[in-house]
């Protein structure tokens, strides 16, 4: 499958990377005032676009790159720990509820008192978040637009700053050795960090195409073939990952290996176009 080239990924990467973050910043301001109705889409919405935002941080921040203040590097990390803990009480409340049904009755007071117990911990989880969010937000977010300005006003220089689409496919290129490293580690179910860590690395992959892939014709398949790739991997290995955040509706009945069965280390799925980095680290375009 041929994948046709962003302009974004043509830019110098300070400029696309300014641009890319400060509509990123904006997605998040707009969560982050949804939380105030506290209800479990609002959280996740208000991770997700942290997350997102963290992984262009990530990437278009290091090097040569304005650094980003600890200060704010601290509060996001803040936020994301605090955000995480509601996120898995709103899985397990979400996971006790559609149990409750199929409970013997004297096992239904039990499963009621945890799931008031857990209602109350998500609660406080709540209004931590929502503190430290209005606490920290407004020196943090004046602080981190102004770092994401002066990325934008960085001049590409020879073997200094590269185009947007060379730093994403050096990027690609270095979390996908990671991956695979990842992915190596799991054997079974036990090896519930490392398939974790393997997840989460998907993830910021994902995180860092989708916002080319409106300008590259046929970029959506190719991150949902990555997805599905990968998540067979990691069934292969160790079984189906119970996880809340895993794309397991992508992997259908396409899991036919039990665990234990070998799998192949390739965990990204071949590539033509511009996506396609050369021996050098520069893209194909």
């Amino acid at each position: 499958m041929s994948v046709s080239c962003s302009p974004e990924l043509a830019r110098p990467a300070g400029k696309a990377g300014c641009r890319l973050e400060l509509q990123l910043l904006a997605t998040w301001r707009r969560a982050g005032r949804a939380l105030k109705s506290g209800d479990v889409e609002s959280v996740h919405a208000f991770r997700a676009a942290q997350r997102r935002l963290e992984t262009a941080l990530r990437v278009f921040h290091g090097g040569s790159a304005p650094a980003l203040p600890r200060g704010v590097r601290r509060f996001l990390k803040r936020l994301g720990q605090r955000a995480g803990v509601c996120r898995d009480l709103d899985v397990q409340l979400a996971w006790l509820a559609g149990a409750l049904a199929r409970l013997p009755p004297h096992q239904k007071p039990g499963a009621r008192w945890m799931m008031a117990r857990l209602e109350a911990k998500r609660d406080k989880a709540l209004t931590r978040l929502q503190r430290e969010l209005k606490q920290g937000r407004a020196r943090s977010e004046h602080r981190l637009q102004t770092r994401i300005k002066a990325l934008g006003s960085l001049k590409a220089r020879k073997n200094r700053l590269p185009t947007a689409g060379a730093l994403v496919a050096r990027t690609i290129a270095a979390w996908s050795d990671q991956l695979d490293l990842q992915l190596a580690a799991i054997h079974s179910l036990r090896d519930w960090s490392e398939a974790h860590r393997a997840r989460m690395t998907v993830k910021r992959i994902r995180f860092l195409l989708a916002p080319f892939a409106e300008g590259m014709r046929g970029a959506p398949a190719v991150i949902d073939r990555l997805i599905v790739r990968c998540g067979l991997a990691m069934a292969r290995r160790s079984g189906p990952i119970a996880s809340p955040s895993f794309p397991g509706h992508l992997l259908g009945p396409q899991v036919t290996r039990g665990p234990g069965q070998p799998t192949s280390r390739s965990t990204i799925p071949p590539v033509s176009g511009p996506l396609v980095a050369t021996a050098a680290g520069r893209p194909a375009w």
